[in-house]
């Protein structure tokens, strides 16, 4: 959980910068049966307020290394992201 907490905090404070942030989250896995993880394990979605700030960030983002993997910064249905479905 702590792991988790400083993931979105730090994705939150880089991302900022792109425009006002509206949510991050991160699906976390299920903590002892990988077979239960929800959708969207090991991706991060980030809701801006507005779509500009949502595609500087897209724009910036895409490309970039996260540790060894490289970001894949694409636009995501909005009625999929309120509904909690990170499929």
């Amino acid at each position: 959980e702590e792991e988790y907490g400083g993931l979105v905090e730090d994705t939150r404070a880089e991302v900022s910068k792109y425009g006002r942030l509206v949510d991050v989250v991160v699906p976390q896995p299920h903590p002892t049966d990988p077979s239960k993880d929800p959708a969207g394990v090991g991706l991060v979605f980030l809701r801006y307020e507005d779509a500009r700030s949502a595609e500087r960030a897209r724009l910036a983002l895409n490309g970039r290394k996260f540790g060894e993997d490289t970001v894949a910064a694409t636009f995501f249905d909005t009625a999929e992201f309120e509904a909690g479905r990170y499929a």
